[in-house]
C-alpha cells in the first residue's frame, strides 16, 4: 500500500483552499479536489503490511507540543520558470521542519529515509500553462488569508487510486503533546 504521513486541515481551511485552488486558470493545470488539502510531512511510497504496524509503533511517542499554524504566501515547485506545482507556504515552516525531522528521526532505524521537506500545501500540479509569466505575477499578486489553526496531531494515512482519483485512509492518528 501506498503511504504517507500528513496533517489534515480542518475544514474552514479546506473550503478556502478549494476556493483559492478554483481560482487557478489553464488547460493543463489539475487542482487538487476538494477536502484533500493536507500538509505532507513525509511520503513513505510503497509499504508493507507488517512495516505499518513499525511505523505507528515508532511514531507513537514523538514528544511535541500542539502549536498554531497559519497559511502564508503563494509558492512554485521546482522555481517561478518552471512551474509543476502551485501551493500555499504554510506557517510556521521552522516549526513545521522541526516536526518533521523528528518524524524522520524515528523512522530512520527502521531504515526509512523521507525526503526533503518543504512546509506547503499543494493546489494544483501542472502539465503546461501557455503565458506562464502572466500567470506566475498573477498568483503571487493573490492575497492570501492568514487563516490560522491548531495542529494537535498528524496521520499514517493510505492512499489509493481508483477511476475517480485518489483516496486516502487515515491507518492512524498521533496526538501532539
Amino acid at each position: 500500500m501506498r503511504c504517507f504521513i500528513a496533517i489534515d486541515m480542518p475544514k474552514e481551511i479546506q473550503v478556502y483552499l478549494d476556493g483559492l485552488a478554483k481560482s487557478i486558470s489553464g488547460e493543463k493545470i489539475k487542482i487538487v479536489e476538494k477536502g484533500k488539502f493536507h500538509l505532507t510531512l513525509g511520503f513513505l511510497g510503497t509499504t508493507k503490511e507488517f512495516m505499518v504496524e513499525k511505523i505507528k509503533e515508532a511514531l507513537k511517542d514523538i514528544d511535541f507540543e500542539p502549536f498554531e499554524a497559519e497559511l502564508g504566501h503563494v509558492g512554485f515547485f521546482p522555481n517561478e520558470s518552471s512551474v509543476r506545482v502551485i501551493f500555499v507556504y504554510l506557517e510556521p515552516r521552522g516549526k513545521l521542519k522541526l516536526l518533521n525531522q523528528k518524524i524522520k528521526d524515528k523512522l530512520k532505524p527502521l531504515g526509512l529515509k523521507l525526503g526533503d521537506f518543504e512546509a506547503h500545501i499543494t493546489l494544483a500540479r501542472v502539465k503546461y500553462i501557455k503565458n506562464l509569466e502572466k500567470i506566475v505575477e498573477e498568483l503571487k499578486e493573490l492575497k492570501i488569508s492568514p487563516l490560522k489553526f491548531k495542529v494537535d496531531s498528524f496521520k499514517l494515512k493510505r492512499s489509493f487510486l481508483t477511476e475517480k482519483g485518489s483516496v486516502y485512509d487515515d491507518l492512524e492518528i498521533f496526538e501532539l503533546f
